[in-house]
């Protein structure tokens, strides 16, 4: 990989990762709203936007750096980040499912933390889908 392949790779990694956090921060400002939750008793990543927008933005950036690894070593790196962000999306739906078994959340909740996952996931791989295929 040429070094200017690694500095597209971050500029296109840390462009995605700011349009997911906006609009991860958006799709809770709204859906908070529509669900009509109280923000006293809210899950704490729904209690606001500031703690999505934050774990949206880490893990991004460490999707970035782990797309940064394949496209060092993988022929087909679009494909292969494509399985990995598809397992890891789906094991970021475990700890939202856990929080089913918690007092305080329900469904709604716990499904517009999942929807912040896919936001974000469809936004990561199609930035370097697009860029990289």
């Amino acid at each position: 990989m040429r070094q200017t392949d690694a500095k597209l790779i971050w500029i296109t990694g840390i462009a995605a990762t700011a349009i997911a956090a906006i609009l991860n921060a958006l799709l809770v400002v709204i859906g908070v709203n529509l669900l009509g939750l109280n923000r006293d008793r809210a899950l704490p990543p729904l209690d606001g936007p500031s703690a999505v927008v934050m774990f949206t933005v880490v893990f991004l950036l460490l999707a970035t750096l782990v797309f940064w690894v394949i496209a060092r070593r993988s022929p087909a790196p679009v494909r292969t980040f494509r399985t990995v962000t598809v397992i890891g999306l789906l094991v970021s739906f475990l700890p939202d499912l856990w929080l089913l078994t918690q007092p305080g959340a329900g469904p709604g909740e716990v499904i517009l933390l999942m929807l912040t996952h896919v936001v974000a996931a469809a936004v990561i791989y199609g930035a370097f889908a697009r860029r990289f295929a």
